[in-house]
């Protein structure tokens, strides 16, 4: 559907005949309407919807039921009738469309009375019946939301609460709402055959049409699926928000134990530095009393040597041999062993020669004895003091690694302290946690009740099918129509999953296009993207999803129809290619007063956005909206450009300066003195 030219006759602002030609389908895309606020840019978004779909009150603007120009109805005598007439010409599909559409208004006293509305479509130079739907099957109602734009409605798309929005958009234009329309005709027939069905059950028992009930639990059961599905989405949200603010809040509150461990840390370290201070003393004290055994182990090994040699030789008695005892043994004849002991015998004067030698006990024999027993007990204590010296060394050692490992744990435990201890936040934090667990309990309420309700759906969904199964027992006829029935349902299944597969193919497509194109224009770390839910979402450069400025909800708006449109002119043109496709499209975009109160980075950003929205665009703005560098971004593609000139009785003076316009290098007024109120439209030139 490509705009060719618009008529308005006595219609709103415009007195008598007033025509605005778009542009066709090339580099020259784009149309511009530029006004001073009040003239007429919204009527002439509204003459354009409702020539193409009627109504009794006009859209758009302020909502009245005034159509004709003022003007003309106060030349009208009482009771005189005039017509407001709108005329859009257009061509798709290579048919020439022109579409008429006038009301007929009579004056009583000061009030414009409407009379009754007309329509006529010729395609081809040929009148056309049921006129209004052939403009439908090119551009049906539920799809003027999509290429009719005042300003603030553009962003409406990116409306996280609407994704219906954009789902529905998609079916529409891209004329997936044809296997809707089968579904819903299968649908009807189904119906149909449950209601001849429920004629030969009336004799059943069953007091009720089985097949009736089940479609409105079938209908009760989508609504609750789809409230349910919605809560629990919300749920989610309000679960992510309530795991970022306990996050924050964890790393706050672990600040406090802290503080504590810090405590701790600091008496456990002064444990440890008195601890090392008697390890150092101990250490002191067992090299000051043993370690003359480290200097002297050689000393108490050669003193045992001296004292065993002389004993040998006879210098030194044997110690701990009694006389006494030897004398015992000599007498009785027997030795120790147990064995004879004969005089004059081997044995028994060699007990003579250690009778000789061996004293009666004595002091030189205790302090021998002493000696022997020190010496022999003290061969191996420089061995115990080395070890011991050793161990207190490496005691020591351990210590001080405590002690350094505390003294570093509270040097990092200081610092977390310093970054996170922030009481005035853990408040904010706090409030807006149980804001959060509130709405968060409100849907899991929501979600029990809607379960519940399912739940009982489901059961009483049961008792019908089981009501119908006997019903649809009673004759062969009532088989033969559950067999249409089961026929129905399996064709709707199969059109409702392809619809499915289909749409979510365009989305993933959508999503790459959107985020690409996104990204190219925004030129900043957020990205965006369609998610699986159909939400238009923005995230930032840490992968959360952020909230929309206006700017970036009308931005993503406009890159989502753009793409839109995009892919619904790919499958236009491979219809040539593709007699069993049934194509998709190419649309217009009108837009109404894109820029808001943007700076002017973002007014070229939307404005490059704009440009690239469809194989036409055409918008409405005001003077403060067009400058220079609007101009600029649109040089290229400009095809026509209009202004409304304000026809006043009285001027309006801003500042001293008449309401004017400076395009293309010339500067234009956009109102002059007349001696009557209302709007004409004129060309300007494009060099």
């Amino acid at each position: 559907m490509i705009l060719q030219r618009l008529i308005m006759t006595d219609f709103r602002q415009f007195e008598a005949r007033n025509q605005i030609d778009f542009s066709n389908i090339d580099d020259k895309h784009v149309s511009v309407v530029i006004a001073s606020n009040g003239v007429g840019k919204t009527t002439i978004l509204t003459a354009l919807v409702w020539c193409l779909y009627g109504g009794k009150k006009l859209p758009y603007g302020d909502l009245t039921e005034q159509f004709l120009n003022n003007n003309t109805f106060d030349n009208l005598e009482e009771g005189e009738q005039a017509t407001a007439e709108v005329v859009l010409m257009f061509e798709d599909r290579k048919s020439k469309y022109i579409v008429t559409r006038s009301i007929v208004v009579t004056k009583e006293g000061s009030k414009q009375v409407n009379g009754p509305i007309s329509l006529d479509v010729v395609i081809d130079n040929v009148t056309q019946h049921y006129a209004q739907e052939k403009i439908d099957t090119i551009l049906g109602p539920s799809m003027k939301e999509y290429f009719f734009f005042d300003g603030e409605g553009i962003g409406k798309l990116a409306d996280s609460s609407r994704p219906d929005l954009v789902q529905k958009g998609i079916k529409n234009v891209m004329k997936i709402d044809t296997r809707t329309t089968a579904y819903d005709l299968i649908k009807e027939a189904k119906k149909t055959f449950d209601k001849e069905s429920a004629k030969i059950q009336t004799n059943s028992g069953i007091t009720d049409i089985p097949e009736e009930r089940i479609d409105q639990i079938d209908d009760q059961l989508v609504v609750k699926k789809s409230n349910l599905s919605k809560a629990i989405e919300d749920r989610d949200i309000y679960e992510k928000k309530l795991l970022a603010i306990d996050k924050e809040l964890m790393q706050i509150k672990e600040t406090k134990p802290k503080i504590e461990e810090r405590k701790r840390f600091e008496e456990e370290l002064k444990s440890v530095e008195s601890e090392l201070i008697n390890a150092h003393n101990k250490q002191k004290d067992l090299v000051t009393k043993n370690a003359y055994l480290a200097l002297s182990h050689e000393a108490f090994s050669n003193v045992s040597n001296i004292i065993e040699d002389k004993q040998k030789r006879g210098e030194l008695p044997l110690i701990g041999i009694g006389k006494h005892f030897i004398e015992e043994l000599m007498k009785e004849h027997r030795c120790i062993c147990g064995e004879e002991l004969i005089e004059g015998g081997s044995r028994y004067k060699h007990l003579e020669n250690i009778m000789k030698r061996a004293t009666a006990k004595s002091e030189l024999e205790g302090n021998l004895s002493s000696l022997g027993s020190f010496v022999e007990s003290h061969k191996n204590d420089n061995k115990d003091f080395i070890s011991r010296l050793k161990d207190s060394r490496h005691a020591i050692k351990e210590l001080e690694k405590k002690k350094s490992r505390l003294e570093q744990e509270i040097t990092r435990i200081t610092d977390e302290i310093d970054k996170w201890l922030d009481y005035d936040k853990e408040e904010r934090l706090d409030l807006k946690r149980t804001e959060t667990l509130n709405e968060k309990d409100e849907k899991i309420k929501l979600i029990a009740q809607l379960e519940i309700e399912i739940e009982q759906l489901n059961t009483e969904m049961k008792k019908a099918k089981k009501d119908l199964e006997v019903s649809q027992s009673i004759s062969e006829e009532v088989s033969l129509l559950r067999n249409r029935i089961s026929f129905c349902e399996e064709a709707m299944s199969m059109l409702e999953e392809k619809n499915k597969e289909e749409i979510e193919s365009i989305r993933i497509e959508l999503s790459e296009r959107l985020a690409n194109r996104f990204e190219a224009m925004l030129h900043s770390e957020k990205k965006a993207y369609l998610d699986e839910s159909f939400r238009l979402v923005v995230v930032g450069k840490d992968g959360n999803v952020s909230g929309k400025s206006r700017g970036e909800a009308k931005l993503i708006s406009l890159i989502f129809i753009s793409t839109l449109i995009e892919l619904a002119k790919e499958k236009e043109m491979s219809m040539e290619n593709d007699y069993l496709s049934t194509g998709a499209g190419v649309y217009p975009i009108i837009v109404d007063s894109p820029y808001g109160e943007f700076d002017a980075v973002y007014k070229k950003t939307i404005s490059t956005a704009l440009k690239e929205l469809s194989p036409q665009v055409i918008i409405l703005l005001n003077q403060e909206q067009w400058n220079e560098d609007i101009e600029s971004v649109f040089h290229d593609s400009l095809a026509h450009a209009y202004r409304l000139i304000a026809h006043r009785p009285k001027l309006n003076y801003l500042e001293g300066e008449r309401n004017r316009v400076y395009f293309n290098k010339t500067t234009y007024d956009l109102e002059v003195q007349d001696d009557r109120e209302f709007t004409t439209i004129e060309k300007l030139e494009i060099k």
